[in-house]
């Protein structure tokens, strides 16, 4: 090889390693079973892809308030209702069943409110009892 081959080499192998480095891994999701025994194999994909799929497989509808977003990797299985249980929590939504369909309308993040732990210890309290001719530490 002389200089010319070896520099087209070097930029060909570098325009080669960016392009694999800048790809991003291709999304997955199969989907077996009926709604009684499910089974979903996801990997990398959006809950609106794998939603998609099941629509797909199923009688199955869903609706957002927006785009679900995140990345699903791994294996769900059981009924429908526990596999949407699991890719769906820690959000609100709500199930309809009707005419052998399940609906799903995913209205948001979040859950129940968790309660705030106070700020500090509380400052001490100054109790006194006034009879009125003198006053009396008492405890609170």
């Amino acid at each position: 090889m002389n200089g010319t081959e070896r520099g087209i080499a070097r930029v060909a192998l570098t325009i080669a390693i960016c392009a694999v480095v800048v790809l991003p891994a291709s999304a997955e999701v199969l989907v077996s079973g009926d709604a009684r025994a499910l089974k979903i194999e996801a990997r990398n994909a959006s809950l609106d892809e794998v939603f998609a799929a099941l629509r797909g497989a199923l009688h199955f509808r869903y609706s957002s308030v927006g785009p679900l977003g995140g990345a699903v990797t791994g294996t769900y299985s059981g009924p429908l209702r526990g596999v949407l249980a699991q890719l769906l929590e820690g959000r609100n939504y709500v199930l309809h069943t009707s005419a052998g369909s399940l609906d799903v309308s995913i209205v948001g993040t979040g859950g129940i409110a968790k309660p705030v732990a106070p700020a500090g210890p509380e400052p001490p309290k100054d109790c006194k009892y006034d009879d009125g001719t003198k006053v009396i530490a008492v405890e609170c």
